[in-house]
């Protein structure tokens, strides 16, 4: 890095470093590499991070001597790398959409952790959630209450779930 003035940044974020070419790197992975190979924009995450930040959120709890479960918002970012992060980190995961609900159960994430979120849940999807044996189901309206109830005895199975 060529900086008139001889002064070194300082990075502060976690991950986040100079190498001895002064180019920034994320996780030691030279970014403006990166970026010529995957052009721009480019999204990095470190699955050390990330492991790192689910650990601290479960000793959080864990020390306090409480009940407690962990979710994930699969709305923030869900590929199957991130979902198996999850499940080796045994965190659960709440998705809101089918196409969330696939993606985890494509990358083995366990059905009993998932819980189901969102407005405006298709028929398709409340019946691939409870033929998956999705975990819990998110209620936000009667009529979708009724839609669960209906799809569940038609497949002769229960489902928990949470009024919203």
């Amino acid at each position: 890095m060529n900086n008139q003035n001889n002064i070194t940044p300082q990075i502060n974020r976690e991950g986040f470093s100079l190498n001895n070419s002064g180019n920034l790197e994320f996780d030691r992975c030279e970014i403006i590499k990166l970026a010529q190979k995957y052009k721009t924009p480019c999204y990095i995450f470190s699955e050390t991070i990330i492991r790192k930040k689910c650990r601290q959120y479960v000793n959080a709890f864990s020390e306090r001597n409480v009940t407690f479960e962990m979710l994930y918002a699969g709305k923030a970012f869900l590929v199957k790398a991130m979902s198996n992060i999850l499940k080796e980190e045994g965190l659960s995961l709440d998705v809101s959409s089918g196409g969330e609900l696939y993606t985890a159960l494509s990358a083995g994430f366990p059905p009993e952790k998932i819980y189901f979120h969102g407005n405006n849940k298709s028929k398709e999807e409340i019946e691939f959630a409870l033929k998956e044996k999705v975990g819990t189901m998110m209620v936000d309206s009667e009529y979708e209450l009724d839609l669960i109830n209906q799809i569940a005895e038609s497949l002769n199975t229960k489902v928990r779930i949470i009024l919203r």
